[in-house]
């Protein structure tokens, strides 16, 4: 499945984690504490007057703008988000985009995507790669990201886990072989997580104790081992777990790309996505893997492969 244009879109705004904790009761110290342990210092927040439907705009705009010379007129669009309670504003403003927006007026297929949580955007991947191949969709656009701006901000915080930030992703999907591909779609549910976020605390725990082995099983199947080269552009949640999986499975922790994280912290579907620019523009590497794991078990990933280039050399 090939990607043919890419576009992301992350909100100037920023919230301390600091300002954050405190505003849930917490103290001081534990908000100190969590900047150390977990390596997020602020997170990125849209302006509450910046409306779902101008941000899913932009990030439309430059789909278009970005889209290489075979692309086609999307017919297919795909809206996720990892919060369900955006549904029903989220539902309004997609309809409206496509409605309205002038790279969209060949879509015949509007789909919302929210089951599957902070993995979604994975099994929204799959779904085109479906639509593509069964030939009921010749390109295929998914527009992705959460604004936590109307909620307090007593709802980013997710104790001894992470702090939510806001970040969209725009990808366009076609079914040509040529040109970066995405590839090799894994996708696990692990039902003993199902309560998702309203586990006990003893529940959330396990579950995020478990995250070394679920990332594990996915980059297992993935057939990625522990001392490739191949970077990963993982899911945000914090530096903690991914130092404790890079030391419990001999991954190289540089190889992890968690240079956003300290800025953006945790965007929830779009994570993995965030960084897929600085793939694109870094030479040497041909392949990256993708990875996300989602409150309720859903956990996911992908590859994402550079197209082979031909190297001519002189007769001498």
């Amino acid at each position: 499945m090939r990607l043919s244009s890419y576009a992301k879109h992350i909100p100037s705004g920023r919230l301390a984690v600091e300002d954050c904790i405190l505003a849930t009761g917490r103290p001081r110290a534990e908000a100190r504490a969590f900047h150390r342990i977990f390596g997020i210092s602020q997170v990125s927040i849209s302006p509450p007057e910046y409306s779902l439907l101008a941000v899913l705009t932009e990030v439309v705009d430059q789909l278009s703008e970005n889209a290489d010379e075979e692309a086609l007129s999307p017919d297919v669009f795909i809206h996720v988000h990892a919060n369900p309670l955006l549904a029903l504003g989220a539902n309004e403003a997609a309809q409206a985009l496509v409605g309205s927006h002038p790279f969209l007026t060949e879509v015949a297929q509007v789909y919302e995507m929210d089951q599957n949580c902070c993995a979604t955007l994975f099994w929204a991947l799959e779904a085109a790669q479906k639509m593509l191949k069964a030939g009921s969709a010749q390109t295929v656009v998914i527009v992705a990201g959460d604004s936590f701006s109307s909620f307090p901000i007593t709802e980013r915080y997710m104790s001894a886990c992470t702090v939510v930030g806001d970040a969209f992703v725009g990808l366009l999907l076609d079914g040509r072989e040529t040109g970066l591909q995405v590839d090799e779609i894994v996708l696990k549910t692990n039902p003993e997580f199902h309560y998702g976020p309203y586990g006990s605390a003893s529940e959330i725990q396990e579950f995020n104790r478990a995250h070394t082995r679920l990332v594990g099983e996915v980059l297992a199947d993935l057939k990625f081992p522990a001392d490739a080269e191949e970077p990963i552009l993982p899911h945000l949640i914090n530096r903690f777990s991914w130092d404790q999986y890079c030391a419990a499975t001999n991954t190289k922790r540089e190889n992890v790309w968690l240079n956003l994280l300290p800025d953006l912290g945790h965007c929830c579907t779009t994570d993995a996505f965030l960084n897929l620019d600085r793939f694109l523009e870094a030479d040497g590497l041909d392949s990256a893997v993708l990875v996300a794991v989602g409150q309720g078990g859903f956990v996911s990933g992908c590859r994402v492969k550079k197209p082979a280039t031909q190297v001519q050399h002189a007769a001498g």
